[in-house]
């Protein structure tokens, strides 16, 4: 067999595969669609699961009076938890670059936990600081320079009120989190097929 017709049956062999590729990846995509749909369905449920069980959880709470230290991660009574303002940065790691990033939270404490917090020293690599907070009817309080201030950033601020630990007598049903499709390449060439 000549060199061209060696070129020639090899370009036919690879066509003939490629071509089942793209079948198989028509078959693929349409597959893919449902399941992006499917995803779509999944998530709003879970989205849905998760804002009813907030909103039966906080009924719970309130309840019973209670309140979440999330530092010794324990409820007590809501006489017995702080709200902090607390502001600095922290370590991140994320995909390989490491930086420090700026926070700015609203968080519970039980009192001593908030003593504690209150005596760390402002400033530092961290450069953190924290102030003592009180709820007004919509919004919250901020002390600061002796001066309760209106927080007005809210919406920049991690409210971090919820318990972490699932297992207390006090939390209903189960955390459920959802990860979505991976992302998928196919080409051939420069072409994407899918």
């Amino acid at each position: 067999m000549s060199e061209s017709n060696i070129i020639v049956e090899s370009n036919k062999m690879l066509d003939g595969i490629e071509g089942k590729m793209r079948n198989q990846a028509k078959a693929f995509r349409i597959a893919h669609a449902r399941l992006v749909e499917e995803e779509r369905f999944l998530t709003k449920i879970v989205v849905g699961y998760q804002n009813k069980r907030r909103l039966l959880q906080v009924r719970i709470w309130k309840k019973e009076k209670l309140g979440w230290c999330q530092n010794c991660n324990k409820f007590y009574p809501e006489k017995k938890i702080r709200l902090l303002y607390t502001v600095g940065n922290e370590w991140h790691k994320s995909h390989g670059d490491e930086t420090y990033l700026s926070y700015k939270r609203l968080r519970s404490f039980c009192n001593s936990c908030a003593d504690r917090v209150m005596s760390v020293p402002s400033g530092g690599k961290d450069e953190f600081e924290c102030s003592r907070v009180k709820k007004s009817k919509d919004h919250f309080l901020v002390l600061a320079l002796g001066q309760w201030i209106r927080l007005t950033d809210l919406d920049e601020v991690i409210i971090e009120i919820e318990p972490k630990n699932y297992e207390s007598l006090y939390n209903i049903g189960k955390p459920i989190s959802f990860q979505g499709l991976p992302l998928i390449d196919l080409r051939v060439g420069k072409e994407r097929i899918i």
